[in-house]
């Protein structure tokens, strides 16, 4: 056995893969000039800060938070709704599935896909510790977490349907549909099923992890007993 091994191939290979990707390299590019542009927002309305109810952080921090945690979902499901089910429709998972094990193939992907969708935000609030104002690296460190947790349920919930719904089409359109019923569900009852409700579970954000957890074990379950050959 060279689950490791195999691992880093395929991770790499993700990873390389996504970035001759016109489509992602778009929607990252757009998806990064719409942080930039919230920073200098951010920092346009910076004196009208101690109007607001927010603690003594910088307005364009916040707005890179703000942006991500409405941008990220549509980010995550646009990038990532044939990651799974593309391959199956091609029948080009089968050759994966002969090089390596299934568990492998999943976990590659979404770790791939993970890294590609959190750097961006990531270094953007790093930067935050090297501006004007610098911004306590705690602070930092514990948003970046919430992010990258937010982030993880909501890809774990697009590789479910990848796995579930198998045509990348079908895919798309469940998600997108299922994105809008959570936002929906954030603002009614009963709010407690939407991803949404449970973003604000701060500081240890456990069910976001938890959603992350139980999506991402159930969709590579599913994976698992998918017939591919």
């Amino acid at each position: 056995m060279h689950t490791m091994r195999d691992f880093g191939i395929l991770y790499g290979d993700e990873v390389k893969q996504a970035f001759k990707s016109k489509k992602i390299i778009v929607l990252l590019a757009v998806y990064l000039a719409v942080l930039f542009a919230g920073i200098k927002l951010g920092n346009l309305f910076e004196p009208f800060g101690s109007y607001l109810a927010l603690p003594e952080l910088p307005l364009a921090f916040y707005a890179v938070v703000l942006l991500s945690l409405i941008l990220l979902p549509i980010l995550i499901i646009v990038v990532s709704y044939d990651s799974i089910a593309g391959e199956l429709a091609t029948g080009s998972m089968k050759y994966l599935a002969y090089r390596t094990s299934r568990q492998t193939i999943f976990l590659a992907k979404y770790a791939a896909l993970l890294t590609i969708i959190s750097v961006p935000t990531l270094l953007f609030l790093v930067g935050g510790i090297f501006s004007a104002d610098p911004i306590p690296w705690i602070t930092v460190l514990s948003y970046a977490l919430y992010l990258l947790v937010y982030a993880a349920a909501f890809l774990s919930l697009a590789f479910l349907f990848s796995v579930l719904f198998k045509k990348p089409q079908r895919t798309l359109y469940i998600s997108l549909l299922a994105l809008i019923i959570l936002v929906i569900l954030r603002f009614t009852s009963p709010y407690y099923l939407s991803l949404f409700w449970y973003a604000h579970l701060t500081p240890v954000y456990l069910g976001l992890t938890l959603f992350a957890l139980g999506y991402g074990i159930l969709g590579l379950i599913l994976f698992w007993r998918t017939d591919i050959l």
